[in-house]
């Protein structure tokens, strides 16, 4: 039976709702938060109870992680527990694209605050393993001091171990496209910054199927304080050296665009979709791409960009 978990993250409360085959069974639960914000949440599924990461705002500004156990049945919560504070500034999990299963543990990245001017923060990344009730089975830390650091993106390895997309700054070079490769128990392999002309990030990062791995995200060209945004892939080895790279659809005029691509499964190709923020208006994107980073097939859907629910065509490319 295919279940379907949707999360809904309102000011001060989160909404769950789970659906079984349409609306065979549901539950609805609400959790009641004692902060002003709760945003950014991700979910897993354990064979016991779903698993819920969110992020709490305070009134002081203190940020904190929370993971909420709930049970599979009902909704109500079995346990909460903290999964780190910080008093100057962000300690966030940006996107539930942080938050992943493996085997009954949940591995979480998250961005924590090091260095607060007061208006800006320097970065570091901190990956937590738990288990199914928030226990920690292991936490570490990732960056240097003096460069700031951002998770976007983890995903589980062929190897056992994650890689992390995401972004690398340092005073004097820009913000560029970072990965960072890890084993299972969070020792570095490697990483990686790939340079771009004014400013990039590393939104989405996959493994392939000969063990390397393609990543995608978006570039900024010209004005480094008003960038022409563009979408981007990069395909490397096993050990982060590029086997190839390009930049996509310039010939929308794009100013503000990102893109993300995933492996197609059981293939050698992938499929690619893209937001373009352009001057004649905005556009969705969907591709299907060789593994050299050719397209094969592409359709694309405009909708108001300025609309508050703009109209989104699903087009099928297979």
């Amino acid at each position: 039976m295919k279940k379907i978990v949707l999360i809904i993250l309102l000011i001060r409360n989160a909404m769950v709702v789970l659906s079984q085959n349409d609306t065979v069974s549901y539950f609805k639960q609400t959790y009641i938060i004692d902060t002003i914000g709760t945003f950014n949440g991700g979910a897993v599924e354990l064979d016991k109870s779903y698993v819920i990461v969110t992020n709490e705002l305070y009134l002081d500004n203190k940020r904190e992680v929370i993971l909420r156990s709930i049970d599979k049945h009902t909704g109500t919560t079995i346990n909460a527990k903290s999964l780190g504070t910080n008093e100057i500034g962000e300690y966030v999990c940006f996107t539930d694209k942080e938050v992943l299963k493996d085997g009954e543990s949940i591995v979480v990245s998250l961005i924590k605050c090091y260095e607060y001017d007061g208006t800006n923060c320097m970065k570091k990344i901190k990956v937590i393993e738990t288990d199914g009730e928030g226990e920690i089975l292991w936490e570490k830390e990732y960056g240097a001091d003096g460069e700031s650091v951002q998770s976007r993106q983890l995903s589980k390895t062929s190897d056992g171990g994650y890689i992390i997309g995401g972004t690398h700054f340092a005073y004097g070079e820009g913000t560029d496209p970072y990965l960072l490769k890890l084993d299972s128990i969070g020792n570095v392999e490697w990483e990686r910054v790939y340079p771009t002309e004014v400013i990039g990030a590393a939104l989405y990062v996959y493994p392939t199927y000969d063990g390397g791995y393609i990543f995608s995200g978006y570039r900024g060209k010209g004005n480094p304080f008003a960038p022409y945004y563009k979408p981007y892939i990069t395909r490397i080895d096993s050990i982060g050296n590029v086997l190839w790279d390009k930049v996509y659809y310039t010939e929308f005029n794009n100013i503000n665009s990102g893109g993300f691509v995933v492996p197609y499964p059981n293939s050698q190709e992938y499929l690619f979709f893209s937001y373009i923020g352009a001057l004649t208006g905005a556009y969705l994107v969907v591709s299907k791409m060789d593994d050299t980073g050719n397209i094969l097939e592409k359709s694309h859907s405009s909708y108001n960009r300025f609309s508050y629910s703009p109209s989104i065509t699903v087009m099928e490319v297979l």
